[in-house]
């Protein structure tokens, strides 16, 4: 220790020995890491805690999207199982009744009194397993409950407008029987 001055007055004075210099130094060097040690153990300690809080965040979204998908597939379910139960049997005919789903015109044969159902909004068309199908407006508002996205025609019967006082077609009635 040939660089602390006071240590070698002190150990020409006689009052310390070569031993006790040398652990007073390893002292002194110990007191001189201990701070870079607890600086470095506080670092780690503060990175594995934001390494926990992290881990404990991507926990909770898998977590939640692991729920909305099984409440996804439950509605499905319930969709499916309502839809099964309370379709009514389409009964077929040689007259197309045409509909737009998706901005495509779809068309699907109807017996003449499903075919006004239909129109007059007392009957909804839905889709199940790539085919069509007829429901009440009961269960279609049952399905839109659960699915508000989910495919359903549901025809709105026009309320009667009022007409015009100088429209000149007035008198004449437009047929509601035509097919397109």
């Amino acid at each position: 220790m040939a660089g602390n001055a006071f240590m070698q007055q002190f150990l020409k004075a006689g009052l310390v020995d070569e031993k006790r210099l040398h652990q007073l130094g390893k002292e002194q060097q110990k007191q001189k890491k201990q701070p870079q040690q607890q600086q470095q153990q506080d670092a780690a300690r503060a990175k594995l805690a934001a390494a926990q809080r992290e881990k404990a965040l991507q926990d909770a979204e898998l977590n939640r999207q692991l729920h909305e998908k099984q409440r996804k597939q439950a509605v499905a379910a319930e969709i499916r199982q309502l839809i099964d139960a309370h379709q009514i049997t389409i009964v077929a005919s040689d007259t197309p009744f045409y509909f737009t789903e998706a901005g495509k015109i779809k068309h699907i044969y109807l017996q003449e009194q499903q075919r006004q159902q239909v129109v007059a909004g007392q009957l909804a068309i839905s889709r199940r397993a790539g085919r069509h199908v007829l429901l009440t407006l009961e269960i279609a508002a049952k399905i839109l409950q659960r699915n508000p996205d989910y495919p359903m025609l549901i025809l709105v019967p026009e309320q009667n407008q009022t007409a015009a006082v100088d429209d000149p077609y007035a008198d004449y009635k437009i047929p509601d029987d035509l097919m397109w």
